[in-house]
């Protein structure tokens, strides 16, 4: 957390960068407009030298790696410059103007993140944990109140799974060590379990002979799934401060946890393969034309698959292992779309909505997960599984059972939670003409319409209403050009 003087200097150099971040934009755009308008090669090479030489922020040089090219601008004065050389150093400045403007942009996006990271802990006394777990287990104590949910349900598109024979194939084969390995090390690694777990979780890594007797078991314990249960004497859970807030995790064994990552792992697997070419093609406004192998709409689409591929949200609690983080790929994907439209459409106005939804885990209504899944075609025997995972005991005075919500950290909440924001993604498309661009909770819509951006948002609330979910709108807003 920041102290006083940390925050005192944070805020300051973000609200400096907020104030010149459109001039920054403004200087770049008359300086690409200058080269335009240049009459030859030479004059634009010594436009884009002294153009970038110029810019600065707080006093600082935002090009200070610019080769000095005094010497060649000299041999442009007396003629005496090659057309190889003049046009080396042209590209070389053109790709540090490119690379500026999206450093730019990068800078503003992560600093607008930043920002709302400091005012939220503009009270720099961290709250007792204990009473933040009790709060979220008070809360998680109580049904979620929901409003005509099925009514949106009604007009939306459920594409049905397999046959029952062909899921109870897919979710009851027995374990291998290519499907445990991965889970273990995921485990092993994850510093919201308890230490116990982890290092239970290493030493059967390391131990062939108890990964082979750890694989044989779940394989039971899948067979016999219908007998599975949580203990009844409930699970210990705390509260983590991460990724800037609070989060309540429970603790299991890790028996337990091997085998609910298993399921939730192959639940993945079956919806990712059913539904994913559908919610792939995700439909923008600004560009909707046919799309080729290697265009822009396919590479688009296949980031939009990867932020929704489910897998990928598997690693999201512990992104530091990352080379390139999940949420860093929706941040390039929505910077890449804001600079295709100003490119191609620089008289369009553009929208962008940022929304972000308020203790989205927390808050899932156990009704609305149950029906959605039938809504799918999801049997009466797997749904008994869903029904008994979803009512956690929790270790408190008394035992107290989850009524709503789902544990953080886990490949079935993900799952589940991820199954009600696809219906959010096409109840929202089916509302307005926008791009929804959405990693879980952290929605961003690009529009080139004021009445789209309105309409949309206004779906979002009906949704949210309808779910049992809010808007976290000190987290939300709006920016156009």
């Amino acid at each position: 957390m920041f102290d006083e003087i940390e925050r005192f200097i944070t805020q300051t150099k973000l609200r400096e960068l907020r104030k010149q971040h459109h001039q920054l934009l403004e200087s770049y755009d008359n300086l690409s407009h200058k080269i335009q308008e240049a009459e030859d090669d030479e004059n634009r090479l010594r436009l884009l030298y002294h153009g970038l030489r110029a810019l600065t922020f707080a006093k600082q040089p935002l090009h200070p790696d610019v080769a000095n090219l005094e010497v060649i601008l000299h041999e442009i004065d007396t003629h005496r410059i090659s057309p190889e050389i003049l046009t080396f150093w042209h590209t070389q400045l053109e790709q540090e103007l490119a690379r500026g403007r999206l450093r730019s942009e990068f800078v503003y996006l992560f600093g607008a993140l930043l920002e709302e990271w400091a005012l939220q802990n503009e009270d720099n006394t961290p709250p007792d944990s204990k009473a933040v777990r009790d709060k979220f287990v008070q809360q998680a104590g109580h049904v979620a109140e929901v409003g005509a949910y099925e009514t949106i349900l009604d007009n939306l598109e459920f594409p049905k799974i397999q046959r029952q024979k062909a899921i109870k194939s897919k979710l009851r084969i027995p374990v291998e060590f290519h499907e445990l390995e991965p889970i273990l090390q995921q485990l092993s690694n994850d510093n919201y379990r308890t230490v116990v777990l982890r290092n239970q979780a290493q030493r059967v890594l390391l131990n062939k002979t108890l990964l082979r007797e750890m694989t044989d078991t779940l394989t039971i314990m899948l067979n016999s799934l219908e007998d599975w249960a949580w203990t009844s004497t409930g699970l210990p859970a705390q509260a983590f401060w991460t990724r800037q807030k609070w989060r309540l995790f429970i603790q299991d064994e890790l028996p337990t946890a091997c085998l609910l990552e298993i399921i939730g792992n192959r639940w993945q697997n079956l919806f990712n393969w059913n539904i994913s070419k559908k919610t792939a093609k995700n439909h923008n406004p600004l560009t909707s034309r046919g799309q080729e192998r290697g265009s822009i709409l396919d590479q688009r689409a296949s980031i939009l698959q990867k932020l929704r591929d489910l897998n990928q949200l598997n690693g999201y609690s512990n992104e530091e292992y990352q080379t390139i983080s999940i949420m860093e790929t929706a941040l390039m994907l929505i910077h890449a779309e804001i600079q295709i439209a100003r490119a191609a459409f620089p008289k369009q106005p553009l929208y962008v909505v940022k929304i972000d939804l308020k203790d989205f885990y927390p808050s899932l209504s156990h009704e609305v997960l149950l029906t959605t899944l039938a809504r799918f075609g999801v049997q009466e025997r797997e749904l008994d599984f869903f029904k008994r995972f979803l009512r956690i005991p929790i270790q408190d005075d008394n035992v107290q059972i989850m009524q709503r919500g789902v544990p953080n950290a886990r490949r079935l909440s993900h799952f589940l939670g991820e199954l009600v924001l696809r219906l959010l993604d096409q109840h929202i498309q089916q509302a307005a003409q926008v791009q929804v661009i959405r990693l879980i909770d952290d929605i961003c819509l690009l529009t080139p319409s004021a009445e789209g951006a309105v309409t949309a948002w206004q779906a979002v609330q009906t949704f949210c209403d309808a779910f049992g979910l809010a808007i976290k709108k000190v987290w939300c807003g709006v920016h156009w050009w």
